[in-house]
Parts: structure tokens; sequence; C-alpha cells
């Protein structure tokens, strides 16, 4: 088993069994009988009255199970250990109403009859029994947790690594600098600017640098194959502003 299911099923067991704890606590887990004057009335008390703290170990889980669900090393551990003692405490809590069930009913007769007096034995409903299998339940999480969060942790850290790795070099990451200090991208375009400028502007460029390649020095003017080399590059000129060079030459 991998850990990352491993720690999302032990968190969520320890959420179940919270679930399940506050809801068993709602139901009746010790009921009676209570004399009074004109008879005897039906006395019971519900989990939460009859052991108070296995309602506050199931907040304790709930705490413990978000601390294992989120933290790192040292969280885990502790959150598992607290996995651990509150599920002690709801079986011990669980412990001490099964060997005294008439102890809680007692305040429950005196509301009732004025008396703190019962009649007959008490009974004992289920659910203090499923309490303390929820119990043992939450401290085998714990348990799991603790053994489990040095692997716990070791598999988060290398999902940190790779995805900082994908941050710095992924599409959204900044991008590479050459050893100059500029990026490929200007790097590429830098030339000319051929690629940012418009299709005039680009052929005046090449038409002044053939310009300068063919007036090169020491060349003579005014001869016949200068003259017709200077038209050309006038033209070539013109036609990279869009103009017709053919309309101011002589029919």
């Amino acid at each position: 088993m991998s850990a990352r299911p491993a720690r999302r099923r032990v968190v969520l067991a320890a959420l179940v069994v919270v679930v399940l704890l506050l809801a068993v606590t709602s139901a009746t887990w010790v009921s009676g009988t209570a004399p009074t004057v004109i008879g005897t009335e039906p006395v019971s008390v519900a989990g939460t009255s009859a052991a108070p703290a296995v309602t506050a170990a199931a907040l304790v889980m709930g705490a413990a199970a978000l601390a294992v669900a989120i933290g790192r090393r040292v969280a885990v551990t502790l959150g598992g250990l607290a996995l651990l003692g509150a599920g002690v405490m709801v079986v011990v809590a669980v412990a001490g109403l099964l060997a005294d069930p008439a102890g809680p009913l007692l305040g429950a007769a005196a509301l009732v009859s004025g008396v703190r007096v019962l009649e007959g034995e008490p009974a004992l409903t289920p659910w203090p029994y499923a309490a303390a299998l929820l119990g043992a339940g939450a401290g085998a999480a714990g348990v799991v947790a603790v053994l489990s969060a040095g692997r716990w942790q070791h598999a988060g850290r290398r999902f940190e690594r790779a995805g900082a790795a994908a941050s710095a070099g992924g599409p959204t990451g900044a991008s590479p600098v050459g050893p100059t200090g500029a990026s490929p991208d200007s790097a590429t375009t830098a030339p000319g600017e051929a690629a940012t400028r418009p299709a005039g502007a680009a052929g005046l460029a090449v038409g002044t640098e053939q310009g300068g390649a063919a007036a090169a020095p020491g060349a003579a003017r005014g001869t016949p194959e200068t003259d017709a080399r200077t038209r050309a590059m006038d033209d070539w000129d013109a036609l990279g502003r869009g103009e017709d060079p053919s309309r101011d030459q002589a029919p």
C-alpha cells in the first residue's frame, strides 16, 4: 500500500469514528425506574450524560485527524498519539459506566422523584459497547499514524520537490536567461528586429543594407553602371515604402 492512500484511509477512518461516536452518545445508554409517590417512573440517561468523556474524546479525535491529514512528520506523530489517547479515553469511560451503571441514573431519578433512589436494576443498551469498539478503532488508527509518520513525510517531500522543479522549468516559470543576461526570445529576434518591424520598414532596412554593401569604398559615381545600381536601390526603397517607382519615371 502506498503512502498517500494509507494516510487517506487512516484519516477517513478517524473521521468516521468521530461521526459514529457523536451519534452513539446521543442515544440512550442506561435506563431504569424511579419510585414516586404515585408509583414508578421510567428514567433513562443518554451517552452524553452517562459518559461525558466520550463526547470530549470524539472532539479530540476530530482535531487529531486534521493534524494527521495536513501535518508533517511531527504533527502526524502528535495526531496519532492524540488518536490513541482519545481511543483509550473512550474505552476507560465506557468501562467506568459498565462498572457502575446505576450512578448516572441516580441524578435522573432525583429529577423525577426528588430522591436519588432507583427501583430494580438498571438496564444497559448496546450503545456503550459500540462506543468501546469505536474507541478501540480510533486507537488502532492512531498507532498506524505514529508508525507511518516518517514514511508519509518522506513521500510528501518527494512530491514537493517534483512540484517545485516543474514550476521552475514549466510553462509558468520564468524564461531561462542566457549567458549575456538576455532571454532566448530576445536573442533570436534582436538582429534587425525583423520579427516586429512592418513590411515597409523591413524593406527599407534591407535596401539600406544592400545600398551600404553596394556603395563600397572607392566605387566611382556617375558611371552608367553606378547610376543603374543607384536607381535599382531607389526603386527597391520605394517598393519598401509602398510607393510605385515607375510613376516618377519619364515615359
